[in-house]
């Protein structure tokens, strides 16, 4: 026994003294000292990969890819983990992962978490930041509360114009009426501010189209653009209210109207008087499916329409329509001009409109719309077209 012990030390003195530097315990403090290693409740953040939003490029526009991340994988490890562990043990997160810094702060911004954003604003103060989107993200989110407390904390962030212009299409609530207060400088410029106003035109939004109508000036009502262009969205209420204020509505007209489908606009048009009216108003009607409109115009109108009313419901699968034109204009068709119609139809997957169509022999067959059968994969076919398939000796 003794034997054996004094050859086993005599095997350990003579192992190269490099065995025993590893070996050493000071040498595990030393490398320790300068890396801190990942703890065991860390682990999960090694599978995230959530990319800073705007990292090279400081640009708003809206990043679908972030937003998946973010709600589909960060949100689903983070949650929980800062719920068990605290704002304390970020302190620890940061220094192991550090890149994870940028994250959390996006995160918080999205999330509308106001007291983790306000601790992180402890950790570095919010206005020392640079190059972040935090009032781009908030905004998007709709997150009034992440933009106050971005603003009291002394966090200034440039809103571009196109940031601008979309959330005013998106509509005029609480977080985008602050956005504007707070960049008045930016937003209230006069080819900003008609820009902003055109946009709140084109959401419909009465509320924001009022606040701008208080603020633009007098060249502003001599744009007669913005009165087609309300008219052509079919916001009537705002065409309405633009009318009322003096806009110049010189070119305003019932076929714009109707194509919007605004048919409280159209009557107006109608009972006020002198306002153009074509063939035109029933087929833009009939291409954007107001079938309202249509029936309003048949009925009270004598202009009548084209053959184009036709041939765009049938492009856009407007069935309704079209069986209405063909029960009440059966002059206005063209068998050659209706077949190509519904190869277009057939090629949208209007395959119910074709076969109406083919039905009523408003049209005959076409290889062409065989064609477009076939590409689209539809493979109950009506008994007719099986007869003509015979016919042509397809096989």
């Amino acid at each position: 026994m003794q034997h054996d012990k004094r050859k086993h030390q005599r095997q350990h003195s003579a192992r190269p003294s490099s065995f025993h530097v590893l070996l050493s315990k000071a040498l595990v403090l030393v490398v320790t000292s300068f890396q801190c290693g990942i703890f065991e409740d860390m682990l999960i953040f090694l599978q995230v990969n959530v990319r800073r939003r705007h990292r090279v490029l400081q640009t708003t526009l809206p990043d679908d890819a972030f937003d998946r991340a973010m709600e589909t994988t960060f949100q689903l490890c983070f949650a929980p983990w800062l719920a068990a562990r605290g704002f304390g043990r970020l302190l620890k997160l940061f220094a192991c992962l550090p890149f994870l810094h940028n994250v959390v702060l996006d995160y918080a911004a999205w999330s509308g978490h106001l007291a983790l954003l306000d601790w992180l604003n402890t950790f570095q103060p919010l206005k020392s930041l640079d190059r972040h989107s935090f009032v781009a993200i908030a905004a998007e989110k709709h997150r009034l509360g992440v933009l106050e407390l971005l603003h009291a904390r002394g966090y200034w962030e440039v809103v571009d114009m196109a940031t601008m212009i979309r959330i005013v299409k998106a509509g005029y609530r609480p977080v985008e009426r602050y956005l504007l207060e707070q960049n008045q400088p930016i937003a209230m410029a006069d080819k900003a501010l008609m820009r902003l106003f055109v946009a709140a035109i084109d959401s419909g939004c009465m509320t924001a189209v009022h606040y701008f109508l208080d603020r633009v000036g007098p060249s502003a009502m001599r744009d007669d653009k913005c009165i087609t262009k309300a008219a052509a969205a079919g916001h009537s209420d705002v065409t309405l209210a633009l009318l009322d204020r003096g806009f110049d509505g010189s070119d305003l007209t019932i076929d714009v109207a109707a194509s919007g489908g605004g048919l409280a606009l159209v009557l107006h048009l109608h009972d006020v008087g002198g306002y153009h009216c074509t063939t035109s108003a029933i087929d833009m009607a009939a291409r954007n499916g107001h079938m309202d409109v249509l029936l309003w115009l048949h009925a009270n109108r004598k202009e009548g329409c084209s053959i184009n009313a036709m041939v765009f419901a049938i492009e856009q699968g407007q069935l309704d329509i079209v069986q209405f034109l063909r029960d009440w204009y059966p002059t206005g068709t063209n068998p050659s001009q209706l077949a190509r119609a519904a190869v277009v139809a057939t090629s949208k997957g209007h395959w119910f409109v074709a076969q109406y169509l083919l039905q009523h022999k408003l049209c005959s067959y076409t290889s062409d719309i065989l064609d477009r059968v076939a590409d689209g994969g539809y493979l109950q076919l009506p008994n007719g077209c099986l007869t003509i398939r015979r016919q042509w000796d397809f096989t």
